[in-house]
């Protein structure tokens, strides 16, 4: 069985004209917390089979996996048992949002099933 390698990534942004955070996590743990910072700062996991970005569009912070990328039906079923069988926990890559105590915008936090 393939080992999926996944890489720690970091994505910072100034929040000032950010409106809306949107984490949609599959199946990662969603960590938000505040801190004295003044970046919004979001620490996540991505790999060539889940490559998760984020990115800034329309005043809004969007993480996520592009649909597309994953099989769908039978094959996406297996694809997924496998992965969570191979790879160690998925709760051991933890998405970890850090949020600004200046920041004014909405946190919309979505996984199908790990915790928030």
């Amino acid at each position: 069985m393939a080992r999926f390698n996944f890489e720690k990534r970091l994505f910072t942004v100034v929040p000032d004209d950010i409106i809306e955070t949107f984490v949609d996590a599959r199946h990662m743990s969603i960590n938000a917390r505040p801190y004295g910072g003044e970046e919004l700062r979001i620490e996540y996991y991505s790999s060539d089979e889940y490559p998760y970005t984020a990115r800034v569009r329309d005043g809004i912070v969007i993480l996520d996996c592009p649909q597309d990328t994953r099989p769908g039906g039978l094959s996406g079923m297996f694809g997924m048992i496998m992965t969570q069988m191979n790879y160690a926990n998925w709760q051991d890559m933890p998405i970890d949002i850090y949020v600004p105590r200046s920041y004014q915008g909405m946190l919309n936090l979505c996984t199908s099933h790990a915790k928030i």
